[in-house]
């Protein structure tokens, strides 16, 4: 079962709690926009941070390299005007925050990993946590 829900804007500091833990899942962020059409920012790299600074009102979400040596890649949306937040199994599955005429569409793939190792035929296992999702409202 699917839902979206739009976030208040009081509730815009607080959204990174409801939001799958970083070592868990990969991201990718798309920005849309009638300027400059339809842009891979991101393309399923580990998750890193996601934060939201009201004094400045700015949503940020950082991603690393697919190593060590590759730089932290950080997309900024600068005076959110809506975010909404699609849940898919009572896990956050992508948002969709919009400002000043473009759409930022920021999905989490879960990683997955070898479970115990058992030899080559190992099952391969989702790497999550299950967390709860609480509604803002």
């Amino acid at each position: 079962m699917s839902v979206t829900i739009e976030i208040p804007v009081g509730s815009y500091a607080s959204l990174a709690a409801m939001l799958p833990p970083a070592h868990t899942v990969n991201v990718t962020v798309e920005d849309i926009g009638s300027d400059i059409g339809d842009q891979v920012a991101v393309d399923r790299l580990p998750l890193r941070s996601f934060s939201y600074d009201p004094d400045r009102h700015e949503l940020d979400v950082t991603a690393g390299g697919r190593d060590r040596r590759d730089p932290p890649v950080s997309h900024r949306v600068t005076g959110p005007t809506g975010i909404w937040v699609e849940i898919h199994d009572g896990m956050v599955h992508s948002l969709a925050v919009e400002s000043a005429g473009h759409r930022a569409i920021v999905t989490f793939h879960s990683r997955t990993a070898l479970g115990r190792t058992r030899g080559a035929g190992a099952p391969i296992v989702h790497a999550s946590e299950s967390s709860p999702v609480e509604l803002f409202g």
